[in-house]
């Protein structure tokens, strides 16, 4: 299959920096009933000043890819999938099902019970993520290679892949398997004094489908503007 913007899969563990297999820990949070943003399974999420989870997306409200305001965000972690139920008025099929691989924007749970979610924490988690560039302003996508040895030990900024709904933008990723479409932005990967941008390169990803500078190619990161690495001093929360 032929690698491109829409291939992206969004952050996904592969192991950990203490040389130890992820063993599939998460912790619990909460959406609030009728959040209207997608949440899918490896995007980046931050805890919102109303307590609930959101997409990293909607830090400062963008709604425009002119100037990003997650660039910089302290994240909590990676999305994994919630639980809620619907009313049977709203789904008659399958009202309860407690597995749910990502949040539909504008959801309204049965008696606006806020959803459980699961999110991966973890700071020393290795994740694999797929490149794209995108510069300008607002940023569009551009031909160019991809990662290369010289982008390890960078630090760079993710890419919410989005669309535009009745005047609304939403993140897009695939409603079948519930997985994200976020990419990490290399042309925004840069050494030094950027420990604020999302991730931080660890390796390239090497593989038949993944070769050092082609386009689309996939690194090793880790979240470097996370609440865990950052504390006690979080102060960027919206």
């Amino acid at each position: 299959m032929a690698l491109d913007v829409t291939t992206a899969k969004g952050l996904q563990a592969a192991r950990t920096q203490t040389n130890a297999s992820f063993n599939g820990q998460v912790s619990e949070y909460l959406i609030a009933s009728g959040y209207n943003q997608n949440i899918f399974r490896g995007d980046l999420v931050y805890i919102s000043t109303n307590g609930y989870i959101q997409n990293l997306y909607d830090y400062n409200n963008p709604n425009t890819h002119a100037a990003p305001g997650y660039f910089s965000a302290l994240s909590l972690g990676v999305f994994d999938g919630c639980s809620y139920q619907t009313p049977v008025s709203v789904n008659p099929i399958d009202p309860a099902s407690p597995g749910r691989q990502y949040w539909p924007a504008g959801t309204n749970t049965l008696g606006g019970v806020p959803a459980t979610c699961s999110v991966i924490t973890d700071p020393q988690v290795v994740y694999n993520i797929q490149t794209t560039n995108y510069t300008g302003a607002p940023l569009v996508p551009v031909a160019g290679n991809g990662a290369t040895q010289a982008n390890v030990g960078s630090f760079a900024s993710v890419y919410f892949l989005t669309y535009v709904s009745n005047g609304t933008t939403f993140v897009s990723g695939n409603t079948t398997t519930g997985e994200s479409q976020m990419s990490l932005n290399i042309s925004t990967a840069v050494r030094g004094g950027a420990s604020t941008l999302n991730l931080y390169i660890d390796s390239l990803f090497l593989s038949p489908t993944s070769v050092a500078g082609q386009q689309f190619n996939s690194v090793q990161a880790v979240i470097s503007a996370a609440y865990y690495r950052q504390m006690p001093n979080i102060t960027n929360v919206a």
